[in-house]
């Protein structure tokens, strides 16, 4: 009984691996945080965001990928103290796929991510910072449209969070990120 199981997983396993496709994604776009800046005189919640990933298809319809993720930066200023806040890190996570034409293709994402969070301050010649890193978890949804069998342009809804557990300057923002980008498998 133990060697039919045993069989089994190895001769499921070894299908996984043949039919396994991989692929990588690079998106970027705007970033933008819900950061409260109210009662600073500047504030820019915009920033740039990216992901750069490489994945393995298990199905048509589900893979598994990890990759680079950077949620982009946000800065104000106020009375001559300026700060910025920005989040990167890797992380793994899974991918569904569904065919909703021909060439046109449906995704979301799903995964946690080791984030590094830094806020950098200034006040004339004063400098100072501090970070955190944090587990996030991290979804997103999009759409691709298939140029050729091997390579699709990509629009695609990310969100993540800006994080830090400090007790100075601790708290924490939700970040969106709205991209577009190139999918290619091999």
């Amino acid at each position: 009984m133990i060697k039919k199981w045993i069989l089994g997983l190895v001769l499921g396993a070894t299908f996984t691996a043949v039919s396994a496709e991989p692929y990588m994604v690079a998106s970027g776009g705007l970033a933008r945080s819900n950061e409260d800046c109210s009662g600073v005189s500047s504030c820019d919640k915009n920033g740039i965001g990216f992901k750069l990933l490489g994945g393995y298809k298990l199905t048509p319809n589900l893979g598994i990928e990890g990759g680079y993720y950077n949620l982009g930066k946000v800065s104000a200023a106020d009375s001559g103290v300026s700060m910025s806040i920005k989040s990167a890190g890797f992380g793994v996570g899974i991918a569904g796929f569904v065919d909703l034409a021909p060439q046109v293709r449906g995704f979301g994402r799903l995964g946690v991510a080791s984030l590094k969070t830094k806020l950098d301050w200034s006040y004339m010649s004063l400098r100072g910072g501090v970070s955190d890193t944090n587990v996030a978890l991290l979804f997103g949804l999009g759409a691709g449209y298939a140029l050729t069998k091997n390579l699709s342009i990509d629009a695609n809804v990310d969100f993540g969070k800006h994080k830090i557990d400090d007790n100075s300057f601790g708290g924490s923002s939700r970040v969106t990120t709205y991209g577009v980008g190139v999918t290619a498998s091999f």
